[in-house]
């Protein structure tokens, strides 16, 4: 993976801002579901939803990886 980075600066700055921008989304989304509703069933739903989507992004990212190295 470091000899990706290295190699492929501006995809794995891609991938990171990709991660970034995702992880904003969702804490402002469950800003505002803790705002609606204050359960605790609401914030895992939403802490598992993030564990979803970055894992999905990650898998993105092998493929990018795959196919561009």
């Amino acid at each position: 993976m470091d000899n990706f980075i290295d190699n492929n600066p501006i995809i794995s700055g891609i991938i990171l801002i990709i991660i970034g921008a995702w992880l904003l989304v969702y804490q402002i989304e469950s800003l505002k579901k803790q705002k609606d509703n204050k359960h605790k069933t609401v914030l895992l739903k939403t802490a598992n939803m993030n564990m979803i989507g970055l894992i999905v992004l990650f898998i993105i990212g092998g493929l990018i990886i795959i196919f561009k190295a």
